[in-house]
C-alpha cells in the first residue's frame, strides 16, 4: 500500500465516512430500484462499519425539526423513522424555521425500532435494548411513547427510531448563547437549509 501513489488513475480513495455518506444517499434518492437482498447488505455493511467505530464521530448531529422542535419540548425525545442511520454523537441539536434552536440536549439511549402502544407501552423490535436499559429508561420510554400518541403525531401500533434525550432544564442539556439563523447562501445568492428533510448536518461548535 506504502507504494502505491494517490496519483495513479487506476486508484480511488475513499473514507469510511464517504463511503456510508455515498450509501445513504443511495437509499435516500430512491432514483434507482434496489433489491431486498442489496439493501440488507449495505444496512449491514453501515452496521459493521459504525459497531467497528471506522466512522467520525461529529460533535452534534442537527435535525430538521417543523413539528420535532415541540415534540422534544414536550417529551425529551426525538423520534424518527425506524433503523435511521445517524453517525455515532453525544448531542443533538434542532433546526426550526431557519435556524438552530438554544437548547442542545445530550442524547442517552439510541433504541432503533419501537413500537408504539397504547397507555404507554411499548415494543422494542431492534437488539439494542437491555434489561438494564429497561430498568434505566423503562419508564421514561413508557412517558414519551405515552405523550407521542397523546400528539396524534404518531399513531397505535406504528414503529419508530426513538433518541431519549436529557430535558430542556436538566443541567446536561446545553444551552446556547442565543439560536443561531442560518445565512447560507448557494452560488445564486439564494438561502440554503442546514438541513433537508431527509438529511442532517454535522456542526461543530
Amino acid at each position: 500500500m506504502e507504494n502505491i501513489s494517490r496519483e495513479d488513475p487506476r486508484v480511488v480513495w475513499c473514507s469510511f465516512n464517504q463511503i456510508n455518506n455515498i450509501i445513504d444517499d443511495f437509499f435516500e434518492n430512491g432514483s434507482e430500484v434496489i433489491s431486498e437482498k442489496d439493501a440488507f447488505l449495505l444496512k449491514n455493511f453501515q452496521m459493521l462499519l459504525d459497531l467497528e467505530n471506522l466512522l467520525s464521530q461529529p460533535e452534534v448531529l442537527i435535525v430538521p425539526a417543523r413539528f420535532a422542535w415541540s415534540h422534544y419540548l414536550n417529551t425529551s425525545s426525538y423520534v424518527c423513522q425506524p433503523n435511521r442511520t445517524f453517525k455515532k454523537t453525544k448531542y443533538i441539536a434542532f433546526y426550526n424555521e431557519g435556524k438552530i434552536m438554544q437548547k442542545v440536549p445530550r442524547i442517552l439511549k439510541a433504541v432503533n425500532e419501537v413500537v408504539f402502544w397504547e397507555e404507554g407501552n411499548f415494543e422494542v423490535l431492534s437488539n439494542d435494548w437491555s434489561q438494564s436499559d429497561e430498568e434505566k429508561f423503562g419508564e421514561k420510554m413508557k412517558e414519551v411513547v405515552k405523550k407521542s400518541i397523546g400528539s396524534s403525531l404518531y399513531n397505535v401500533g406504528e414503529s419508530h427510531k426513538v433518541l431519549l434525550l436529557t430535558g430542556p432544564e436538566e443541567k446536561e442539556t446545553i444551552c446556547i448563547d442565543k439560536e443561531i439563523p442560518n445565512d447560507s447562501v448557494d452560488k445564486n445568492g439564494a438561502p440554503v437549509a442546514f438541513v433537508q428533510s431527509k438529511g442532517t448536518h454535522r456542526w461543530k461548535s
